[in-house]
């Protein structure tokens, strides 16, 4: 019904907004963002937005810029029924809120929204590393936050923007750093830029496959181990490998990952 007639009353758009996120139904905080109720569930201004579908859209950026947290809150509740794609330089800071409940909440959009339209990889990984080139300095939670996602993500765009930042943050935002650098490139390398400076002189010029490849049989323990947690998560293939198995046992779980690889050739 608010689909319908919305279009004739413009007003009701600017009738949600002043009433925004209404009475609410649903005490958000007994809930991890995987377990709470659909937003409709949580309000009738709530359920008229989902209703509403696209001709919401104007309305989020200033809810999700609010200084409100419920209404930030309910703005990013509204992104589990709602595509982020249009509004992902306004959803990206809510990863970082000063609310660990937005925070956790905006984690999970990413997530599902990443499960749901795989083809939102590329444009999600685009503004999660304009915004930590732009933004990461002086803002460590933020660092931490995306460097995660960016790893998550296994962004090789993303690999000398990472690394320089190194030096410019301590403590788990570093650590953050570090740990997606390992997981996109399969390299057991310190949290430090100088080291993976030096790597990328001659990295940037092969494959993330040569990459994985040449991890299985390397001389980084961390390496192997990075290799090792791959190859189980790969679709349709069994290994018997481990990261502390003889060289001639690594060659051979090598061969058969290289044929997989070939079989494979969508896996990047």
């Amino acid at each position: 019904h608010a689909a319908a007639v919305a279009p004739q009353h413009p007003g009701v758009l600017h009738h949600l907004r002043q009433g925004f996120p209404g009475m609410l139904l649903v005490d958000r905080q007994g809930y991890t963002p995987e377990r709470l109720p659909a937003v409709g569930q949580h309000s009738a201004v709530l359920s008229a937005l989902v209703a509403l579908g696209e001709l919401s859209y104007p309305l989020l950026p200033e809810l999700l810029d609010s200084n409100e947290p419920d209404v930030r809150f309910y703005a990013v509740h509204l992104l589990t029924e709602l595509s982020p794609l249009p509004l992902l330089d306004r959803l990206v800071p809510r990863l970082s809120d000063r609310d660990p409940w937005i925070r956790n909440l905006a984690r999970h959009v990413v997530m599902l929204t990443l499960t749901r339209t795989p083809a939102s990889r590329a444009p999600f990984a685009a503004v999660l590393r304009h915004t930590f080139a732009t933004q990461h300095e002086g803002n460590d939670l933020l660092a931490e936050v995306i460097a995660k996602l960016l790893g998550e993500l296994e962004d090789m765009a993303s690999i000398p923007t990472l690394f320089e930042a190194l030096d410019r943050h301590y403590g788990p935002s570093h650590e953050a750093i570090g740990q997606a650098l390992q997981r996109i490139t399969f390299q057991g390398l310190p949290a430090s830029s100088i080291a993976w400076r030096k790597w990328w002189e001659h990295g940037q010029h092969e494959t993330r496959r040569e990459w994985f490849v040449h991890a299985v049989n390397s001389p980084s323990a961390d390496a192997r181990k990075l290799a090792a947690k791959a190859m189980s998560e790969l679709p349709g293939f069994f290994v018997d490998y481990r990261h502390d198995y003889k060289p001639a046992l690594r060659l051979q779980a090598q061969a058969q990952l290289k044929q997989w690889l070939a079989a494979h050739p969508e896996w990047r």
